[in-house]
């Protein structure tokens, strides 16, 4: 079985029921190894393209901060993040969203490095539409589900979740829904019909090393103060 669950317990929990966490842990890498139960929804930490070193470093060092902590209970931390996704949203910065998965991928890397972790797995990404972006417009929602699906796509999503057509002010309709669908097929097949954006990868390169050398500083500020749980100034 794969598949996963959307488990945040610092966003989710006001005490965080670590030792659970820890069982099911267990559970899931004797009887389901392809199943995550453990998530970071860097969501909450989206303030724009301009502060994506921000998202980033919160994003790795919530992820940091899981691991250590299941490690307190007794738990193999290359183990759990075997179990471990991240979530993050796509919008309306095409090149600023591809960048910005692929740049979480590589201080990800550095995290498990840091952490004495050997060859780990790539890590797993899901990334959703970041419906605030969204306009009441359905034929402009679907240029910008094109764009967020390519984005995904570009930056090396494991999973996309598109948001209906109708986007954040009008009730999801099947037909929103279904549309939804078809871009993602479209974005599945490299040569369907779709909205073509050229992708400069210089730019991109210059982009998202950047932003690594910028959230890598903002993640070891929050280091600093103890980590992601302690931490009061991020």
């Amino acid at each position: 079985i794969s598949g996963s669950v959307d488990f945040d317990p610092l966003l989710d929990w006001s005490e965080p029921p670590f030792p659970p966490l820890v069982r099911l842990l267990f559970f899931v890498s004797r009887w389901m190894p392809e199943f995550r139960v453990l998530q970071v929804n860097a969501a909450g930490f989206n303030n724009g393209i301009g502060e994506a070193d921000s998202e980033l470093a919160l994003a790795i060092a919530k992820g940091a901060e899981y691991l250590k902590q299941v490690q307190d209970k007794g738990y193999s931390i290359a183990l759990a993040n075997r179990h471990l996704k991240f979530a993050f949203t796509v919008g309306t910065s095409f090149h600023g969203d591809i960048a910005k998965l692929r740049a979480f991928r590589i201080l990800w890397a550095k995290v498990l490095e840091a952490l004495g972790i050997e060859n780990p797995p790539p890590a797993n990404i899901s990334a959703h539409t970041d419906i605030t972006t969204m306009q009441q417009n359905e034929a402009e929602n679907r240029i910008a589900l094109q764009l967020q699906a390519k984005a995904a796509n570009l930056g090396g999503a494991d999973l996309l979740f598109l948001a209906p057509a109708e986007g954040m002010h009008l009730a999801a309709t099947e037909t929103g829904r279904r549309l939804s669908r078809q871009v993602q097929m479209e974005a599945r097949n490299a040569n369907a019909p779709g909205t073509l954006v050229p992708v400069d990868e210089s730019y991109l390169e210059d982009l998202t090393v950047s932003l690594v050398k910028a959230a890598w500083l903002r993640y070891m500020h929050i280091e600093d103060q103890g980590g992601f749980a302690n931490a009061v100034e991020l």
